[in-house]
């Protein structure tokens, strides 16, 4: 019992040191993150409709957002501008993680490829993508092949560089211990490499949810008659305050969710990864 004692001091000053490690605290930093919250919204509240710091024309109040909330949803055509964007999403950020894990793997693998597409990779990654937005959308016109595009393409660029560094984290001496019991060859990335390189590919996968969801939402802004984005740009040309920070609203839930959706996916299927 006397040898556990140092053991349980450590563990003691770990938890202390990180206050996330446990069930308990990490429930109550979400209780003081939430009381934050209501804090900033109940201060929001009472500057704006009691106040009247700031004229509700320009900044709309907490109230006046969660009753715009409700008539949006409330609208019938509403659902289904939320899942044009949302198929527009997948559809872009499937095709960004099938073209960008597997060219993050060949680049990674590769000396030659990495010496060859390594350095255009990042030369293109560093232009900003807003840039391409109006020229994506003159190229494939108002439709959801510039929206899936524009989303492929914020997407594309974190899951491979996020691969390809991976890639290059694995251990050799793994490399070489596999190779000495016959593993070569496509079973060689299968069993080792890949599941070594997935937790930097599921990083890359979910900076490629957030900004691919930036690209739909840029391209819906930009031109087209459907999607949030789209909504978004109807009510601030009207200047509608209090639809457009409900739109934001969803904008953010919607954002969340997929990067929860992930997060469970990981816990679940490869807790190794974490």
């Amino acid at each position: 019992m006397a040898a556990m004692a140092p053991e349980a001091a450590e563990l003691a000053a770990f938890h202390a040191r990180h206050p996330g490690g446990s069930v308990e605290d990490r429930w109550r930093w979400r209780l003081l993150l939430a009381l934050e919250i209501a804090l900033i919204l109940v201060l929001w509240e009472v500057a704006v409709s009691v106040l009247g710091l700031v004229r509700q024309q320009f900044m709309p109040p907490p109230s006046a957002i969660v009753a715009s909330f409700g008539e949006l949803l409330a609208r019938p055509s509403f659902p289904g501008h939320v899942v044009y964007s949302l198929v527009n999403l997948v559809i872009g950020v499937a095709l960004a993680a099938v073209f960008g894990i597997s060219i993050g793997l060949l680049v990674g693998w590769s000396r030659l490829m990495e010496l060859m597409v390594a350095p255009v990779l990042w030369t293109v990654y560093s232009v900003p993508k807003v840039a391409f937005a109006p020229l994506v959308i003159l190229a494939l016109g108002l439709g959801p092949p510039s929206k899936i595009f524009l989303v492929f393409l914020l997407g594309f660029f974190p899951i491979a560089l996020n691969t390809i560094e991976g890639v290059r984290t694995v251990d050799p001496s793994m490399i070489r211990a596999s190779r000495v019991f016959g593993t070569n060859g496509f079973a060689l990335g299968r069993k080792v490499v890949i599941p070594a390189t997935l937790p930097f590919i599921l990083v890359g996968l979910r900076r490629a949810v957030a900004l691919g969801f930036i690209g739909a939402m840029l391209g819906e802004f930009l031109g087209g008659s459907r999607g949030i984005g789209h909504l978004l740009r109807e009510a601030a040309k009207e200047f509608r305050m209090d639809d457009a920070l409900a739109l934001v609203v969803i904008m953010l839930i919607v954002a969340n969710v997929g990067l929860v959706l992930i997060g469970i996916v990981q816990r679940r299927w490869f807790p190794w990864s974490r």
